[in-house]
């Protein structure tokens, strides 16, 4: 897909190719993929995707466990289609690997986002970014920028109790901001996390629980920070699987149809 030269459209994709080097306490029954080289194919194949197919015009790639791929093969099939593709390693400092390997997944995803919107260069030409989780396909971007509010944050928030927040309901936090695909207004990031994501550790202990769910943590600080985040006007058609749980993100049909009028009365902005 061609850049439109008029308008820069930012993707932030978070990945941690090889998660084995952050002594990850995850269970036996294979909860998340550790072989290394099958994630990479599969993040490259997202990458792959990411130029040739989608609406982005700038990809940023940020990556934490410093594992080594060609990613000037990426750079050079970004630039033939007009596009921009920039990889970010990340290395963590010993107080971040501390925490690492307490809450890996929750910590390390904020991590990665907020180093990239700090040192993406991608960054700079855009009001909003857009962020997905690295290994999994967002099939309808161009129809998000088409429908897109500009200047501001928008992303699927649950509020309501029910079958879709079950899981991770809870009498303290029991709403969601969905991160596996949203995009954030930089006026809306740099006011909430403007001395980075320390946040995040002080809550690691918070109400007896070990830690909290990063959708879950980013709904409260949106909150208590009276952000105004917009449900998408028609609902992210996602696939792949999530790393955590190994569910499907894909939706059935029916489902999309049922979420895409939901979007429509918007039923998933903050409230």
């Amino acid at each position: 897909m061609k850049n439109n030269k008029t308008a820069r459209h930012v993707l932030i994709m978070t990945a941690t190719i090889d998660p084995n080097v952050f002594q990850s306490l995850y269970n036996s029954k294979g909860i998340i993929t550790t072989n290394a080289q099958l994630r990479l194919a599969q993040y490259l194949s997202a990458i792959k995707f990411y130029i040739q197919e989608s609406a982005f015009t700038d990809i940023i790639f940020v990556e934490n466990s410093l594992y080594e791929f060609d990613y000037k093969k990426y750079e050079d099939m970004a630039r033939t289609v007009g596009k921009t593709f920039e990889y970010l390693p990340m290395k963590l400092s010993d107080r971040q690997l501390g925490f690492m390997k307490i809450i890996p997944k929750h910590y390390g995803e904020a991590l990665l986002v907020d180093y990239a919107m700090r040192n993406g260069k991608a960054v700079a030409e855009s009001d909003e970014i857009y962020k997905v989780t690295g290994r999994v396909l967002l099939k309808n971007s161009d129809k998000i920028i088409r429908c897109a509010r500009k200047g501001v944050s928008e992303a699927i928030c649950i509020n309501a109790r029910g079958r879709l927040i079950q899981k991770f309901k809870s009498n303290t936090w029991p709403c969601l901001f969905l991160t596996v695909f949203f995009k954030i207004s930089k006026i809306d990031y740099f006011s909430t996390f403007c001395d980075g994501v320390n946040y995040y550790e002080k809550y690691i202990t918070v109400r007896d629980r070990k830690y909290l769910y990063i959708e879950q943590l980013w709904y409260s600080l949106a909150k208590e920070n009276n952000l105004k985040i917009y449900g998408f006007k028609v609902y992210p058609i996602i696939s792949g699987i999530t790393g955590s749980t190994r569910m499907q993100y894909d939706k059935t049909k029916f489902g999309l149809f049922i979420r895409n009028i939901l979007c429509k009365f918007g039923y998933y902005s903050l409230k």
